[in-house]
This record gives C-alpha cells, structure tokens and sequence, in this order.
C-alpha cells in the first residue's frame, strides 16, 4: 500500500490527524504519511541535525531549511511505538523506492494563479499539475492545468470536483481584466487622483496632543508634589501623616501617568498603521497605473509575485456551464467603478469588466511584499510629477534589471 492509499484510507476512516500548533488541517496527506514514515521518534530515538537553515540567494534576510543527509541520532528517553528493526525495515524501503526522478526541464515554472484560484465546487485552492510526454522524435511537451487542491489524491480526495483547467485558457482572462480595467478612462483618472494624496491623520493627531498635555500638566504636579514632601520641614506638625497623605496621592500621580504614557503609545500605533495601510495602497495604485509599462518586461516569478499583490481570489464557472471560464475577480484593495470603491468584479467578454456584486476593505499585510517591486520609486510619472517623492518611497528597493525595462 502506498502514500496515497494510506492517506485515502485514514480520511475515509474517520482518523483524524493531530492538528500541528495553529494548524487547521486535519485530513491525512501523502506529505504526512511519508513523514511519520522517516521519523525516528516513533522507534524510540531522537535526531538532530536533519535540517538546517540556508540563506535564499539573491535576497537579504530570507531563509529556508534544507534537509540534511547526514545526521546525528541518539536514544530519546521516551518510549517507542513502534520496534526499531520494523522502523529499520521502513526506512530502508523508503531509501529505494522515495527518490524523486529528476526534472526534465529543470526549475518548475512560477504559475501565476495558484492558491488565488478557487474551485467552484468546494471554494478551496486550485494549483496546477503537469501532463507532460515525450513525442516519438524525441521532443518533450508538457501542459499545465489547475485542478483543486482538495480533489488530489494526496490529501484523501474531499472534493469530487475533477474538471482540470488549462492555464492558457483562464491566465490570459486575468491579465485581460486588469488591462481592460487600467484602460477605463473614468478608473485611470481616479486611480492618479489616490496617488500623492495626503493621508487625513488630523483626528488622531489631536487626540495625540490632549494626551501629551495632559501627561506634562500631571508630571508637573507630580514634580511639585515630590517637592513639597522634600521640603517638609522636620518639626512639622503631623508630619509623618502628612507624608502619608501625599505619597498616597503621590502614587495617584504615578497611576495616571502610566495610563496617560499608554494612551499616547496606542495613538501612536494607531496612527503608524494608518500611515502604513495609506503607503501599501500608493503602492498599489501607481502599480496600477503603469501595470502595461511593467508585466511584459518581468519573469515569470515576478509576475506571479505582482498578481498576487493586486488579487485575493478569483472564482471560476465550473466546467461547460459558460463559454469562457473567468467569473469574478476580487482585488486586495478598492478600486473605482460605477462612481464609486470597490473590490469585486464580476467578468463578461462582451461587455469587460462590468456588474460590481459587493465592497468591502481590505488590506492584507502580505502587500508589505511590495517593497521588492521598488520599480515605484524610479516610474517615469512618479520622477516627473512636480509633487514631493513621499518618506516610504526612499525605503524601497529595486532589482537591477528592472530600471532596463524602464529605459530611464
């Protein structure tokens, strides 16, 4: 019986695997079978070393484990589950038969859509899978579709969506969309209206200063108080009470500068995140705005990187109930239609994008990925506007190659 088989027959069970720290996933996949099956805590022992942490070349603080094929493994204090000859046993198997044949064509390709395409039957992710062959001259073809994440074998089969959809046929929708929306006239205007536009901080920052004001009239008192118990004369009548009295409301002082001191810290933070939030959609939106000087000049992976940053999901018709597969888009921030923000989009050849069905806000911080695509800084439109370059754009940063597409 293989990965798949058991991860099969564990969900169709019932057998529910031990969620993993803040993990959901409880179905059985061949990923985890095939884990359990090279860990030698089961047999009762303990490794060190399998993994370690390598630095992403080309980046600056990205890391990534890599497995190790030389490792360290000693007797753990805990009991075994399983005896160490029929683990030995596994593990040799594994050895043979779990080696991954090489790619004939190298690194996998960046597939635009993944994990932002849904299944129409169940809403989960959709990813892709190869059909690849060999011709009898000897020429190597491959095809790519994307199937639902929760229809694989892998993970048991939860979905009985089996339709697969060519990437050719849904990924040049996508792209489609974007241009036929970056070309409304009424869109174009209002999308160049949000860039340079200056963020309305004013509410926070009065309530800001009442804080601090009040936090100097109080510490001001508190100076004065701590004074006067200084200079509290030794024959005081009373002294001693007196002194209690004082470093009573001494401590009220104290009380209220701490809460004072927290307010001040929270409108603070407040007011950083709706700075941040206003500079992730100026981002955006001068993205937009040259979406056509950009996409056909960059890679495939940051192209992928770049879609995803303008799109949460994408909904598909399920397979022959429409003559072209895109249904609706929904974009990571508000965009404007039909006088008005908004973030849906329902698709329609004949027509582009049209019928907005429902709005809301929404940021995602993985938007902060934006920073790589520091080609905003050096935009022909941004470096000729005679409006100041704002304080985020001097943090961003741009590969190389990408000033060559924009020939400045």
């Amino acid at each position: 019986m293989g990965f798949n088989k058991i991860a099969k027959y564990l969900n169709l069970q019932g057998v529910e695997k031990v969620k993993r720290d803040n993990g959901t996933l409880s179905q059985w996949s061949t990923h985890f079978v095939r884990m359990i099956l090279d860990n030698p805590v089961y047999c009762g022992k303990i490794a060190f070393g399998r993994r370690t942490r390598e630095k992403v070349k080309g980046t600056k603080n990205e890391y990534r484990q890599v497995r190790q094929d030389d490792y360290i493994i000693a007797d753990g204090q805990h009991d075994a589950i399983i005896d160490e000859e029929l683990w030995n046993q596994a593990h040799e198997k594994r050895e043979i038969t779990g080696v991954k044949s090489p790619s004939k064509i190298g690194r996998d390709r960046a597939h635009l859509l993944s994990g932002i395409l849904k299944c129409p039957k169940c809403g989960g992710p959709m990813y892709t899978n190869k059909h690849a062959w060999t011709n009898k001259d000897g020429t190597y073809k491959e095809v790519y579709y994307y199937v639902c994440s929760k229809a694989r074998t892998a993970r048991g089969k939860t979905c009985e969506y089996k339709s697969m959809l060519k990437k050719t046929d849904i990924e040049p929708l996508v792209i489609e969309a974007i241009r036929e929306l970056i070309k409304n006239q009424d869109f174009a205007t209002e999308i160049k209206s949000k860039i340079g536009k200056e963020i309305d901080t004013s509410t926070l920052n009065r309530e800001l200063k009442n804080y601090e004001a009040k936090l100097r009239e109080v510490d001001l008192n508190k100076s004065r108080l701590e004074n006067e118990i200084d200079s509290l004369p030794e024959d005081t009548r009373f002294r001693e009470r007196k002194i209690n009295d004082m470093t009573f409301r001494l401590d009220g002082l104290y009380d209220i500068i701490i809460e004072l001191e927290e307010k001040i810290e929270d409108v603070k933070l407040r007011r950083k995140a709706v700075e941040q939030d206003a500079i992730t959609l100026e981002n955006i939106y001068t993205l937009l705005a040259n979406f056509d000087k950009v996409y056909d000049k960059i890679n495939d992976e940051e192209k992928k990187s770049l879609i995803s940053s303008l799109i949460k999901e994408i909904e598909i018709f399920p397979c022959d109930e429409a003559d072209l597969p895109l249904k609706s888009i929904l974009f990571n921030f508000p965009v404007y239609k039909d006088g008005g923000d908004v973030c849906w989009f329902l698709w329609d050849k004949s027509t582009t994008v049209s019928g907005v069905i429902k709005c809301h806000y929404f940021i995602p911080y993985l938007l902060l990925h934006l920073t790589w695509l520091g080609l905003l800084i050096y935009l022909e439109e941004y470096i000729c506007h005679p409006y100041p370059v704002h304080h985020n754009m001097q943090n961003l940063h741009l590969p190389p190659h990408w000033k060559e597409y924009l020939k400045f």
